[in-house]
Formats: structure tokens, sequence, C-alpha cells
């Protein structure tokens, strides 16, 4: 079946099925529906001598959403305890238990907090217990580790420097030794 004569059989079901008062003919709008040699098919509000006259039934429209007036006054934002402010810290790479070689000794690493971090806030990361650095990035290098099993732990810290969220794994960084 064609695109065209869809459309005209379910017009024409949609309107023959429902019985129409007299208020909803009253509301419908008369459309002129042409055939054209090739077999295309138009709709047109102007009618024609090949055209034939279907009466429709307005198209049910949904309005669309309104967002509340922005004020320009920023409300303070409410206090949240430390567990409800982020719900998630992932460090995605290097992944817990993963194992692998960097002769450079770089582990890049990457994290993840939900919801983002805001803006007064940091990653504290800390390797085998040591504090190494502290950002805002999500992907951060640490270069020159030696070789071994590793305790990678990421803090987000608030302005205070008070830990609001800690995430913890391990890894094993194959390098090789000075021997070699």
């Amino acid at each position: 079946m064609r695109f065209g004569a869809i459309v005209t059989t379910l017009i024409l079901s949609a309107t023959a099925l429902s019985p129409l008062s007299e208020q909803a003919r009253a509301e419908t709008t008369r459309v002129y529906k042409t055939v054209h040699p090739d077999g295309s098919v138009s709709y047109s509000d102007q009618p024609s001598k090949k055209a034939q006259a279907m009466d429709v039934q307005p198209v049910e429209t949904v309005p669309a959403f309104k967002a509340p007036a922005s004020s320009s006054s920023r409300s303070q934002p409410s206090v949240t305890s430390p567990a409800q402010e982020y719900t998630q810290l992932t460090i995605l790479n290097p992944s817990h238990d993963s194992a692998f070689w960097a002769g450079d000794g770089k582990v890049d690493i990457t994290l993840e907090a939900q919801p983002g971090l805001r803006p007064k806030h940091q990653f504290r990361i800390l390797l085998d217990g040591n504090a190494r650095l502290q950002t805002q990035k999500t992907q951060i290098s640490l270069t020159n580790i030696d070789r071994g099993i590793h305790q990678l732990t990421v803090e987000i810290i608030d302005e205070n420097g008070e830990t609001l969220k800690r995430a913890q794994n391990t890894f094993t960084l194959h390098r090789p030794s000075l021997r070699n």
C-alpha cells in the first residue's frame, strides 16, 4: 500500500468509526486530496478539479512545557550531609585488582563522581597512603611510579579539606627493574 493510501485509509477510518456530534462536525476541516498521474498524493486546503474533498477532525495538541520564571536572586543551596551530597565516587581506571605494564611508570587515572564535582570541591589522590595531588580533573596521570602492588585512594574534599566521599582500589604495575 502506498503512503497516501494508508493516510487516507486512516483518516477515513477514524472519521467513519467515531460518531461525530454536531459540534465536532462543525470543528472539522475540509482538506482536498489529489492523486497525480505518477501516483503521488498531495493534500491541500485549496480545491482543484481532480481533488477529492475530505472532512478531517482537528489534531489534538499538547501545550509545550513552560519553565517557571527564574528570579534574579539566587537562593542559597540547602545544607546537605556529605553522604547526601555525592552518591558515587568511582575509580574507572586503573580498574580494581588490575595488573599492567608501564615501562615509564606512568599510571593514568580516570574518575567519576555523581553528581559532578562542585566548584569548591576537589579530588585528593593518595597512592599507598601518601597524598600525591589535589585536582578538579577527572583524568589524571601519575608519573614515575615504582613497580609493584599499589593502593590508590581518591577522596572528594570540600574547601576546608574535609573528606566527603572516598573510593579505593589496588593495582599492580609491571616495570623493568634497575638490575636488568
